[in-house]
């Protein structure tokens, strides 16, 4: 992972905590996911909420050159990662707290995940056309919606059984 340089050391620090509790707490995806994260070298980012209109975003870091690295190689999910970023609002850490750096990381985490798997799919789509994924932008809200529910859902959980236990 590659942190965008004008980042906040407190934005950092909140970020690295997110995917600490995030690798702590949720399912085998979402472990999955912030693995990919942290260990390629996708970019995250964090600005204020009236630059990203929204909690977060996520996209293709440069699509041009994307596309192509798309016509050019074969990418796999590793390497197509390196291609997108995700940026965070600041009002999403500041205002949210953890939880809404955490919940905001796995919903924009799942969105990175299906832009990684489009990329490399695509870039094999010569050789392999009928493996070609390309979900809809209904399916992509519906999985990082999903996604980002059940996170929730698990960690809340997980808060509760620790606290029966003290």
């Amino acid at each position: 992972m590659k942190f965008d340089k004008d980042i906040a050391k407190k934005y950092r620090q909140s970020i690295e905590d997110a995917f600490e509790t995030i690798l702590d707490q949720g399912d085998d995806f979402h472990r999955r996911v912030i693995k990919l994260i942290v260990e390629t070298e996708m970019l995250v980012c964090v600005y204020p909420v009236s630059k990203v209109n929204a909690s977060g975003i996520t996209g293709l870091r440069n699509a041009f050159a994307t596309n192509l690295k798309i016509q050019s190689e074969r990418l796999s999910l590793r390497e197509a990662f390196g291609e997108v970023f995700i940026t965070i609002a600041e009002e999403t850490i500041d205002t949210g707290g953890q939880r809404g750096c955490e919940g905001t990381f796995v919903h924009e985490g799942r969105h990175a995940f299906d832009f990684a798997q489009t990329v490399a799919s695509f870039s094999d789509a010569d050789v392999n056309p009928l493996s070609v994924f390309n979900p809809t932008l209904y399916e992509l809200e519906w999985e990082a919606h999903v996604t980002a529910g059940e996170y929730m859902l698990k960690s809340i959980a997980t808060s509760i059984c620790r606290k029966a236990w003290i």
